[in-house]
């Protein structure tokens, strides 16, 4: 998949290939349409906040899903999500009927 990433010890966007992932029984894989990037992020790096580089950046992502896990309800592949980017269980995910913060 085409991914903006940013790397350690640097700056700059770096637009990459990287692997498609495989979700695990419990997660759901979305195929992105758009995704917003703000610039806040850019702050957060430099103030050497963000530990986990190198990093696929993008949030609030509009996307459809192409994969579910085996033990995920309520979701179908080829339905319209929307990915939300702080969840408070960090599992979390909106449907396209409005529900916030699904847990899957």
């Amino acid at each position: 998949m085409l991914a903006v990433r940013l790397h350690k010890d640097s700056h700059n966007l770096h637009l990459e290939e990287t692997p498609i992932p495989t979700p695990s029984n419990q997660e759901v894989l979305g195929k992105v349409a758009s995704a917003g990037l703000a610039p806040g992020v850019f702050t957060i790096l430099k103030q050497g906040l963000l530990r986990h580089l190198p990093t696929t950046l993008g949030h609030e992502v509009a996307s459809t899903t192409s994969a579910v896990g085996d033990n995920v309800g309520g979701f179908q592949v080829g339905e319209r999500v929307r990915m939300h980017a702080n969840p408070a269980c960090w599992q979390g995910i909106t449907d396209n009927k409005g529900d916030s913060e699904l847990n899957v």
